[in-house]
């Protein structure tokens, strides 16, 4: 799949089900955590998606939930 193709598979998921963690966002799109993130980068970097940190999230207690969430800017 070509890295354009990804990204608007990317930018689709967040269109219709709203912000989404990078965990969320490669469950859905059966790829690794990496590569996902490396395209929303390239998204965030063309301003088609913002990163907004979640609210009340603590280090010790959240671990396991996202800092992070991204949605469309």
């Amino acid at each position: 799949m070509t890295p354009a193709k990804r990204e608007t598979v990317l930018v689709n998921f967040l269109e219709c089900e709203g912000p989404l963690s990078i965990r969320a966002l490669a469950e859905k799109t059966g790829r690794d955590q990496s590569g996902v993130g490396d395209d929303l980068n390239r998204l965030l970097q063309s301003g088609v998606v913002k990163r907004e940190q979640v609210e009340n999230w603590h280090s010790g207690v959240d671990r396991k939930r996202s800092r992070y969430v991204w949605r469309l800017a």
